[in-house]
């Protein structure tokens, strides 16, 4: 579990993860003010992606990373609201059959 040093395979690797997963994937930010440092750490306590950066980049990286997770996270909810309402709608259609 070392560190990534570049941003785009960092974010790659953290994207995939997420996709894979999105339920168990979790990302955390740590930032120091004393010495101007950012981690960012990408798990689904099986594997663990991090990313540190003492350059005034992160507050892009962070704005990327989060608008990435956020819309796999609402494309995830949509995706399973449309089958919940499949699966209703079926389930409506087969007790009608059966009624007659």
């Amino acid at each position: 579990m070392g560190y990534y040093e570049n941003w785009d395979e960092f974010l790659q690797v953290s994207t995939n993860l997420m996709l894979e997963d999105p339920i168990k994937t979790r990302m955390q930010l740590k930032y120091r003010n004393k010495e101007p440092k950012a981690v960012f750490t990408v798990t689904n306590s099986e594997k663990c992606y991090k990313f540190k950066t003492d350059r005034d980049l992160a507050l892009k990286y962070i704005e990327k990373i989060n608008g990435i997770f956020f819309n796999v996270m609402a494309n995830m909810t949509e995706t399973e609201e449309s089958k919940t309402e499949e699966s209703k709608t079926a389930k409506k259609k087969n007790k009608q059959k059966r009624r007659g």
